[in-house]
C-alpha cells in the first residue's frame, strides 16, 4: 500500500496506535488511549473520540491522514463526536484531506448537516464548500439541510432535484441557493428537475433576498440581441468561448427585434444545451415571459432577428 504521508504510515498500523497518539499529545489519558490498537479502535470509543476532538495537536493530526479520516467518517460515534467540537470542525473544515473523506460518506454528511458547530465550519470555509460542491451526496445534502429538511432523506443531489417537497425548499431558501448555484455538480441536477421551473417565481423572490444579502450580484435588464452563450463570465455580453459558471438568467421579455416582424426565440441552459428552456415566435417585440429560470448562463437561437430581455444573477 502506497502512503501519501508519515500520518497514514502510523495510523495505518494494526497496533499500538491508541498508545501512540497519547504519546504524541500528552494531553491524552494513556490509561483509556493504550488499550486501543488501530485507528478504528479509537473511532469507535466515545471516551477516546471526545478527547480527540477537544485536543487541536490530535485534531490536526487527524484531519491530514486520509486513512485516520476514513475511519472516522465511517463511524457515527466519531463523527458524532467531530460535528459537536469547534476545534475538531476547524480542523476538519480546512483540511482538503479530511473534507475529501467527509464529502464521500453518507454517515459523515448526515453528522455535519444536523449539527449547527458542523455547518458553520464548513459554510465559512472555502476548502470545506469546495469540497462539498464537488460531491453529488455532499451538495445534496447540504442544500436541503441549509432549506430546512431532513438531510437523511436525500441520499444526493438527484433525489434533491426529483423531490417536489426538497425543491420548493431549496427555491425558497437565499443560502441554499447560493450553494447550489456555486456547485456545477448540483447546477447540472437543477436542469433535469421538472420542479425547476415550477418554481420559477419563487425562486426569483429569493434571488432578490440574496442579492439584498449579498449571497447574489444581480445584473439587471440585460438585453441580447446576438446568438451565442451568455453568462456573468463575459459580462452578459455574447461569447461562445464561455463555460457554465455560477449564473442565473431569468427571461422577462423575448419577441422580434422589430415589432411586427416574425421572429422565433430558443433559449437554452448553457449548463445544459440539451435542455430548451423557453420557446416563442411571435410578432410583438419584447412581449412578457414569466420569468423561466436558465441555470449557468443562457445559450440564445434564433430564427428571424429575435430579442429578449433578461435580468442576471451571480452567486457570490
Amino acid at each position: 500500500m502506497k502512503y501519501k504521508n508519515l500520518k497514514d504510515v502510523f495510523f495505518a498500523s494494526k497496533f499500538h496506535v491508541g498508545k501512540g497518539l497519547a504519546t504524541y499529545d500528552k494531553s491524552l489519558d494513556p490509561v483509556v488511549f493504550d488499550q486501543l490498537a488501530d485507528m478504528n479502535a479509537v473511532a469507535n470509543s466515545e471516551v477516546a473520540m471526545n478527547a480527540v476532538v477537544n485536543s487541536e495537536i490530535a485534531m490536526n493530526a487527524v484531519a491530514n491522514s486520509e486513512i485516520a479520516m476514513n475511519a472516522v467518517v465511517n463511524s457515527e460515534i466519531a463523527m458524532n463526536a467531530v460535528v459537536n467540537s469547534e476545534i475538531a470542525m476547524n480542523a476538519v473544515a480546512n483540511s482538503e484531506i479530511a473534507m475529501n473523506a467527509v464529502v464521500n460518506s453518507e454517515i459523515a454528511m448526515n453528522a455535519v448537516v444536523n449539527s449547527e458547530i458542523a455547518m458553520n465550519a464548513v459554510v465559512n470555509s472555502e476548502i470545506a464548500m469546495n469540497a462539498v460542491g464537488a460531491s453529488n451526496i455532499a451538495i445534496g445534502k447540504l442544500a436541503v439541510g441549509l432549506a430546512g429538511l431532513n438531510p437523511e432523506d436525500y441520499e444526493d443531489m438527484n433525489a434533491v432535484v426529483n423531490s417536489e417537497i426538497a425543491m420548493n425548499a431549496v427555491a425558497n431558501s437565499e443560502i441554499a441557493m447560493n450553494a447550489v448555484v456555486n456547485s456545477e455538480i448540483a447546477r447540472f441536477a437543477l436542469t433535469e428537475s421538472s420542479y425547476l421551473q415550477q418554481n420559477r417565481n419563487t425562486i426569483v423572490k429569493t434571488l432578490e433576498t440574496g442579492v439584498s444579502k449579498g449571497l447574489f450580484v444581480k445584473y439587471s435588464t440585460v438585453y441580447i440581441d446576438a446568438t451565442g452563450k451568455y453568462n456573468s463570465t463575459s459580462n452578459w455580453a455574447p461569447d461562445n468561448t464561455i463555460e457554465p459558471d455560477n449564473s442565473i438568467a431569468i427571461i422577462k421579455a423575448a419577441g422580434p427585434y422589430t415589432d411586427g416582424s416574425n421572429a422565433t426565440t430558443r433559449i437554452k441552459h448553457l449548463q445544459n444545451p440539451d435542455v430548451v428552456v423557453f420557446v416563442r415566435s411571435g410578432t410583438v417585440r419584447l412581449q412578457s415571459v414569466d420569468n423561466y429560470v436558465c441555470i449557468g448562463g443562457l445559450i440564445h437561437e434564433e430564427t428571424g432577428d429575435s430579442y429578449v430581455r433578461i435580468d442576471g444573477y451571480e452567486a457570490v
